[in-house]
């Protein structure tokens, strides 16, 4: 693993750890979990902006929930697609 000075932050590469077939099971791994968190996402915000009731054991869930859950979910998704991008970077042609 090799490690690129990139302004002020250290980026780690991969080439040479993992194998051709292995960098593409990762994309694939990053596109579906990116495309998962974004969908979760976005059902929390239009339940949060739209007041969606959700009842679990008789008890009513709060919206407030909801927008903890959609900022999460978001982050998480903006972090699959950000690792992607890096993935291409760090080989092009894989």
């Amino acid at each position: 693993m090799s490690a690129q000075a990139n302004g002020d932050a250290t980026t780690l590469s991969i080439r040479g750890i993992l194998t051709g077939g292995e960098i593409m099971r990762m994309r694939l791994y990053l596109i579906v979990s990116g495309v998962f968190f974004s969908i979760i996402c976005v059902l929390q915000t239009l339940r949060a902006l739209s007041g969606w009731m959700v009842q679990l054991n008789g008890r009513t869930i709060p919206v407030w929930p909801s927008w903890i859950a959609a900022v999460v979910t978001g982050l998480f998704a903006f972090w699959a697609f950000r690792s992607l991008r890096e993935c291409h970077k760090d080989n092009p042609n894989g």
